[in-house]
């Protein structure tokens, strides 16, 4: 299969709009248009089309503009013209307009955006040695540039790729923060989406995240759409955001693992269906972290629903059929989920926070539940626990266990002391 490395060697040309005062009328309103905020210019008696593009730039470059109007820079070069200028070559932004009362204006893109940060520049790819865009199974790799991947994200989800890998030599960026910098929320796409080509039913697309030697990217924003993904998650740099990585993907049979770094999930507020993610499987080792947020969902198809923890964390707002525990940190808060099989071995710290059900739940091997926080009702409809070395802390008796605790070792204090496996009963 051919192999596109991206190497953003694209220029950087500031994008350049102009609005062209065409009518005026009294009482009527010319409005420039960025991220849903307008700057609204109405037309005054005497008003030319001259005087009101003249007054309509002054409100523009006023100091109280929305921040999305300061990212260009706004000039009034000729009689009824106003040209907005991008104040960075190669950052692109959206401007429309609109109009009523009997104002009339036109938009028109006199220079397009251009940027090495763009993932639909044909420069910033490199495939069979010349300039070109990935292309339908191809193995897309991103290696040794500081280069970020910024721009027209959601613009190449069509193209069906055979693998996507991410070398820790790449020290650029994938995506953007959901938050600007400037203090709004962005408007342009934030995760990078990807297609694949291969059959799900051989995992589907996969994705490889630090192999190699580096000191990685601090931010990484993947959406594999509908499409099944593998995804591997070695290494990444010191992440800027919550998490170094961020995954989406509706596709029941994906499988995600953390071996280092961080990774996150449905964490945002707007992750959520039909946009938030599914998993058959997860697991999370060598220290990796993994959070998955309401919007996630395991699905118990072919066996899977499980997430495996150990020697890493995970805090789960969702609820997998199976969370399998060993030598980790857990936190478990799916509103009124219901998890079917909690093991928890292993020197596990294991902590909830909001009601749930548990239909089978083991605390073993100097591993501790950890309910003192919560007020939430839980449910424990079967449980095991070595009396000896671990210790289920529920201090505000909001824990209901409906059958009978299997206690295995021994219990040397407390009010009854005795050899197990014995069971007891807590009402």
């Amino acid at each position: 299969m051919p192999t596109t490395t991206w190497n953003g060697n694209g220029q950087n040309i500031s994008q350049i709009d102009t609005l062209q005062v065409t009518g005026v009328s009294v009482g009527g309103t010319l409005s420039a248009v960025i991220n849903g905020k307008s700057i609204v210019y109405t037309c005054v008696t005497g008003d030319t089309p001259i005087t009101a593009a003249t007054n309509w730039a002054a409100l523009l470059n006023a100091s109280t503009v929305p921040p999305e109007f300061t990212e260009m820079t706004w000039t009034n070069p000729s009689d009824g013209v106003i040209v907005a200028t991008a104040t960075t070559p190669g950052t692109p932004f959206t401007l429309s307009k609109s109009q009523s009362g009997g104002a009339t204006c036109t938009l028109t893109l006199t220079t397009s955006n251009s940027s090495q940060s763009d993932v639909t520049n044909p420069a910033n790819w490199i495939r069979n040695g010349v300039a070109s865009l990935p292309q339908n199974g191809d193995d897309a790799v991103l290696a040794n540039t500081s280069i970020p991947l910024l721009w027209n994200l959601d613009q190449l989800g069509s193209i069906l790729l055979n693998s996507w890998t991410r070398y820790q030599s790449f020290t650029g960026t994938v995506g953007l923060p959901e938050n600007n910098p400037l203090g709004y929320v962005e408007y342009r796409p934030t995760y990078l989406l990807l297609g694949s080509n291969i059959n799900p039913a051989l995992g589907g697309l996969p994705i490889s995240l630090g192999p190699g030697t580096g000191s990685g990217p601090t931010r990484e924003r993947y959406n594999v759409q509908s499409y099944r993904a593998t995804v591997t998650l070695i290494a990444a740099g010191s992440p800027q955001d919550a998490y170094a990585v961020r995954f989406l993907g509706t596709h029941g049979q994906n499988a995600v693992t953390v071996l280092g770094s961080s990774m996150g999930i449905c964490m945002l507020p707007t992750e959520v269906s039909p946009n938030g993610a599914l998993l058959n499987m997860a697991t999370v080792d060598g220290g990796g972290t993994l959070d998955c947020g309401i919007g996630c969902a395991f699905s118990g198809t072919a066996g899977g629903g499980t997430i495996t923890i150990t020697g890493g964390s995970s805090t789960l707002f969702c609820s997998p059929n199976v969370v399998a525990q060993n030598n980790a940190t857990v936190t478990l808060s799916a509103p009124n989920g219901v998890y079917s099989n909690v093991s928890a071995i292993n020197g596990v710290q294991l902590t909830t926070t909001c009601s749930m059900t548990i239909t089978s739940l083991a605390v073993q091997k100097s591993s501790n539940l950890n309910n003192s926080n919560n007020l939430g009702a839980i449910t424990v409809i079967s449980s095991v626990i070595d009396g000896d070395t671990c210790q289920i802390n529920d201090p505000n008796n909001t824990m209901t266990f409906t059958n009978a605790t299997t206690v295995n070792g021994q219990v040397t204090s407390g009010p009854i002391v005795f050899t197990g496996p014995r069971s007891m009963k807590l009402t």
